[in-house]
């Protein structure tokens, strides 16, 4: 399409999709895109899709660390939108015997020092079960596969607590289990590390 300073500007037609699609502007001067352009290339897509499906092709990402890393910021991203203070590394950093450490740290505050009945425990999960493994813990050999089961407990405290107040305490018992065994996290959040830590 011609823009109003005259200057002609081609995309593939794929890239031009996702442009229309997540509204965006002209990457290469942000300048919205013309409705006369976004009405042509509808009636061109249209067309075309009769046949084929117009995408991008997104190569499958199958790396067990960057998917563990992703699921990590994903999490905190979520802790943090619960106004809590996080760092990715406070995890991510961790050998295996600091994650067996913290699963147990984070089990023992779940299952003994909170002191929560199981019907207060619907309040933050909703089976009311989390930390199930606790007894295979130790037989774990694989960091990737035991931050993954970490992950998934985690997941379900902030995103499966009744009200926001629930998911937020939730965050502050992971937050809590991390400056145990991460001194970043501990330096970050001492009057966390002050209330869990037991020794």
């Amino acid at each position: 399409y011609t823009d109003t300073n005259n200057n002609t500007w081609g995309f593939h037609i794929a890239t031009f999709k996702e442009l229309f699609m997540n509204k965006s502007s002209n990457p290469y001067n942000t300048c919205p895109i013309p409705s006369h352009a976004i009405f042509k290339f509808k009636q061109l897509l249209s067309s075309i899709e009769k046949n084929n499906i117009i995408q991008i092709k997104q190569d499958a990402i199958t790396c067990p660390h960057i998917l563990l890393q992703q699921r990590c910021i994903s999490i905190f991203q979520i802790m943090d939108n619960l106004k809590q203070y996080t760092q990715c590394k406070w995890f991510l950093d961790l050998n295996l015997l600091q994650l067996k450490e913290l699963y147990k740290q984070v089990e023992d505050i779940w299952n003994y020092r909170l002191q929560l009945t199981n019907q207060d425990k619907l309040n933050y999960v909703t089976n009311g079960l989390l930390f199930t493994e606790i007894q295979s813990i130790n037989a774990y050999t694989s960091r990737i596969k035991l931050a993954n089961v970490l992950l998934n407990n985690f997941h379900k405290l902030v995103t499966e607590g009744k009200t926001v107040q629930d998911r937020t305490t939730g965050a502050l018992w992971i937050l809590s289990g991390l400056t145990i065994v991460s001194q970043d996290a501990r330096n970050a959040l001492p009057w966390l590390f002050q209330s869990a830590n037991v020794y």
